[in-house]
């Protein structure tokens, strides 16, 4: 299993997306851009579905378990809602979790990790993500 992760990841598109994510969130939670900006989180939420639904199609046994594009795209979205469900789900606890008051200045800050009244359009933009890669690199293959 690990042996099939490693080829997964040696894909330089895959390395690079989630770096990206990953920077951009870290880059949103430090500098408020998720309150700042609302298409963020969006953008944000669309790309991890990409991403998740990219390392499916490139799982080096991917093709060979499904026989139509129909029920490769079917299990590629399930993939992404359940991986997306689970994030949800981590969220709110961490929001249970996670409540830093901080001073900038002469400023009070909040730090709250995991508040997530957007549940359900996070989900749809990772069911969204997952569609588009999903249909655009099947297309290809």
């Amino acid at each position: 299993m690990f042996k099939d992760l490693y080829l997964v990841f040696k894909n330089k598109a895959i390395i690079l997306l989630f770096v990206a994510i990953f920077s951009l969130n870290a880059l949103g939670i430090g500098f408020d851009f998720y309150e700042m900006f609302w298409w963020y989180d969006v953008l944000l939420h669309f790309s991890g579905g990409v991403l998740i639904a990219l390392v499916v199609i490139n799982w080096p046994k991917f093709d060979k378990q499904f026989f139509t594009k129909k029920q490769k795209i079917i299990f590629i979205l399930m993939v992404v809602l359940i991986i997306g469900l689970a994030c949800e789900i981590m969220e709110q606890i961490i929001q249970g979790l996670l409540y830093i008051s901080y001073y900038e200045g002469m400023i009070l800050k909040q730090l709250n990790a995991g508040i997530t009244p957007d549940s359900f359009s996070d989900l749809m933009m990772d069911f969204i993500g997952g569609f588009v890669a999903s249909f655009f690199f099947l297309k290809k293959k």
